[in-house]
């Protein structure tokens, strides 16, 4: 199976770690460990939390989007691959996921940046709570965010709420109508693919 994702030259090494058959973290690679160090994570004592964990305690939630991708993977025992969001305050980032399985029940997860837009800054995304007490849902996968019904670029649905720098709301995070569906088909489909890009350059 191959990605319906532009190619893009990799921007960064990418963020590998592999799962046992019982979902349990067997190994993680060098920049997975660097990346974690970023985060104010020493990689020796990262790699030690880790390791030997059930990855769905380790993230919980995750399982219910990525249990059907990691069954589907061993069932077929063929890739799966799928573009997602993963952006900071200054950058939007357009990512790269291959599941991948592997001997023995195994499955490696490999993460890859394959594009970079900046932006503004954008406090909210600093995840230091709100200040005006309202709280409003961003999708996990694609990184839009929920204003009243309509699922917009997080700069765009600030604006529509009336949020300003007095009244940030707090982001909880889940998954938006079209993403859900989209990762439904891709769990029964290795045809289905994900909708997920950067935004147009103005």
């Amino acid at each position: 199976m191959t990605c319906a994702l532009h190619e893009l030259t990799p921007l960064a090494p990418p963020l590998v770690y592999v799962i046992d058959g019982e979902d349990r973290i067997q190994t993680l690679n060098e920049a997975y460990l660097a990346d974690a160090s970023t985060w104010g994570g020493d990689p020796d004592a990262v790699r030690q939390a880790l390791v030997g964990q059930v990855l769905w305690q380790v993230l919980p939630g995750v399982g219910e989007w990525y249990g059907p991708l990691v069954r589907r993977a061993r069932a077929d025992q063929r890739e799966v691959c799928f573009p997602f969001r993963c952006d900071t305050p200054d950058f939007r980032r357009l990512m790269r996921m291959r599941i991948t399985p592997q001997p023995r029940g195994a499955v490696a997860f490999e993460s890859s940046l394959v594009g970079v837009q900046p932006r503004a800054h954008v406090e909210v995304l600093e995840g230091t709570g709100a200040s005006g007490g309202s709280i409003v849902t961003m999708c996990s996968w694609c990184k839009r965010v929920d204003a009243d019904g309509a699922w917009l670029e997080v700069e765009e649905a600030l604006a529509r709420l009336g949020a300003d720098a007095y009244h940030l709301p707090a982001l909880s995070h889940g998954i938006c109508p079209r993403c859900l569906g989209e990762l439904t088909a891709l769990a029964q489909s290795p045809d289905a693919t994900l909708s997920i890009d950067l935004p147009e350059a103005p």
